[in-house]
């Protein structure tokens, strides 16, 4: 069975190539462009990993990130922030990237982070 990601990002160049390059290597991507997105589309299904960004309308990633930990349902979900934003306020995540970032290195947290979980 494979493996379901959700990318989310308001910048849709790079959830497109998130969701390809992703896609090939044999994950299930979904793409929304905001936190509010995210969370209705997490009620509906159920996912492996969450990429996002942190500057998005609606709901910010950080906000994102706190609700999931908070919940009980969503707390297990690893997430990888993925954001030009790098600052005194960490959000609550499993790794962090700084863009522009090395590709090769958001695969690797990836796989480390969904291949490690487990059926």
């Amino acid at each position: 069975m494979k493996k379901k990601i959700l990318c989310v990002d308001d910048e849709r160049a790079f959830c497109q190539l998130i969701k390809v390059n992703l896609e090939v290597s044999g994950y299930e991507v979904d793409v929304v462009s905001n936190g509010e997105e995210a969370l209705r589309r997490i009620k509906e299904r159920t996912y492996d990993l969450v990429i996002t960004d942190l500057l998005m309308p609606k709901i910010d990633g950080w906000e994102l990130c706190r609700r999931l930990k908070e919940d009980e349902r969503t707390k297990h979900i690893p997430i990888i922030v993925v954001s030009i934003v790098e600052g005194e306020e960490k959000p609550r995540a499993e790794a962090f990237l700084l863009k522009p970032f090395d590709v090769s290195k958001l695969f690797d947290e990836v796989q480390s982070l969904v291949e490690g979980k487990g059926d």
